[in-house]
């Protein structure tokens, strides 16, 4: 199957409506996979909240403005499917993240929201939920657990592959997946 990548700023329309043009001359069934994000962690009283909002921008909006914007495509084929990458902190609450706990949740529901509106209409929406997974989001942080415990990104990749390559007759709406350890 052909792959094609297109670089651009979540939050911007701009690169979300030059994903669709580019799909648009492609051929076979659309596979979004929504997986960017960014963290700032430390308590919300004295947190910037420019930074907390960039995080829900990034997380939350970035994966609706993505989605909104190759959707009528995989409508129109009847077929598609929509993957986003979430995290833990979507279902579990975490003293010092309100800004990634609350763009993860919402994107959460996001995701659930999309499925019950599409799944008649031939699209798949997946909500992949990792543990700790060893990403360079860690980087800088004084406190993280131990890296060696984590996740790898390619485990991640792998779960994400499975899920797309699903027999059509069946959906796998949310998949938690947890380092060996459990949540770190």
């Amino acid at each position: 199957p052909a792959v094609s990548v297109v670089a651009g700023d979540v939050c911007d329309q701009d690169a979300a409506s030059k994903v669709a043009d580019t799909l648009e001359h492609m051929q076979g069934e659309r596979v979004l996979i929504n997986c960017a994000g960014c963290a700032q962690f430390g308590d919300f009283a004295e947190a910037d909240i420019d930074r907390e909002i960039a995080m829900v921008d990034v997380m939350l909006s970035g994966t609706m403005r993505m989605t909104r914007a190759i959707l009528p495509q995989m409508l129109d084929q009847g077929a598609g499917t929509v993957v986003n990458v979430l995290s833990v902190s979507s279902t579990t609450v975490f003293a010092g993240a309100a800004g990634y706990c609350s763009a993860k949740a919402g994107a959460l529901m996001f995701t659930r929201v999309l499925a019950k509106e599409v799944r008649s209409r031939g699209v798949r929406v997946i909500a992949v939920i990792p543990g700790a997974t060893d990403t360079g989001i860690w980087d800088g942080m004084e406190s993280h657990p131990p890296r060696e415990d984590m996740l790898t990104p390619g485990a991640i990749a792998e779960v994400i592959r499975d899920a797309i390559n699903a027999p059509r007759d069946r959906n796998l709406d949310e998949i938690a997946v947890m380092p060996p350890k459990g949540i770190l």
